[in-house]
């Protein structure tokens, strides 16, 4: 039980505030600790991202989440939601960069950490307004010291003249971890289950009247198409 309002789960509670693609960073932050914490020992370790030095910490999000859930599932949600083995496969991913190609870490952080600075402020007003939040209430992950523009240009900036003296070696392969950001983003959110009970319920809050139902449409389109796929492959 959370003590925000009513049951709650690992699995549902992003449906009441986040739009699927960010479902897995509050429903299982493990892979947000594991990019936090390699990047930080990294950057100590590694003088190729000196330049990210000053940046990389208020970047970082794993405390603000663990707040935020907290809230939301309660003091207990780290034994409630243990991590999934497609974030499992993610954080051993992330560990395995640590290790061999720290700097390859910054495209995980462009991808994560940018993901956060641009669509969470869309997020954070939506939540606030639909659940009548406190100020700061349930969207610490959201909250910046700095302006999220001006850290999103600073960290874009910083990049760019990073890359510029890297080979062309390095930036393949960059975009290639950028890719594969996606990919186990993708697997983490293609593992939750969610019904169509907490599905409607985050349409109703997030979602404005005039779009709702064009949306359910096309979720069961897509319901529809999908379980026809399921069922002749099954036949094959």
């Amino acid at each position: 039980m959370g003590p925000w309002h009513g049951p709650c789960t690992c699995k549902n509670v992003d449906v009441y505030l986040l739009p699927t693609t960010l479902i897995s960073r509050k429903a299982n932050m493990s892979n947000v600790n594991a990019l936090d914490a390699a990047l930080a020992g990294a950057v100590n370790k590694e003088p190729a991202l000196q330049p990210f030095a000053s940046l990389l910490p208020d970047l970082y999000r794993h405390e603000a989440f663990a707040t935020d859930l907290e809230l939301f599932l309660g003091k207990d949600w780290r034994a409630a939601c243990p991590p999934s083995p497609q974030v499992l496969k993610y954080t051993q991913h992330l560990a395995q960069l640590a290790a061999e190609q720290p700097t390859l870490l910054l495209a995980h952080s462009f991808t994560q950490h940018l993901a956060v600075l641009s669509g969470g402020q869309i997020i954070k007003r939506a939540a606030r307004k639909k659940l009548r939040l406190a100020e700061q209430e349930g969207t610490a992950a959201y909250e910046y010291k700095a302006s999220p523009s001006q850290l999103k240009q600073a960290f874009c900036s910083a990049l760019d003249a990073w890359g510029a003296g890297q080979s062309a070696e390095i930036r393949q392969l960059m975009v290639a971890e950028h890719k594969a950001a996606f990919a186990f983003n993708n697997d983490i959110i293609s593992s939750f289950r969610i019904g169509w009970g907490p599905f409607l319920k985050g349409v109703a809050l997030l979602v404005p009247d005039s779009a709702r139902i064009p949306l359910v449409a096309v979720g069961l389109c897509g319901a529809i198409a999908y379980s026809g796929h399921q069922l002749m492959a099954r036949g094959r």
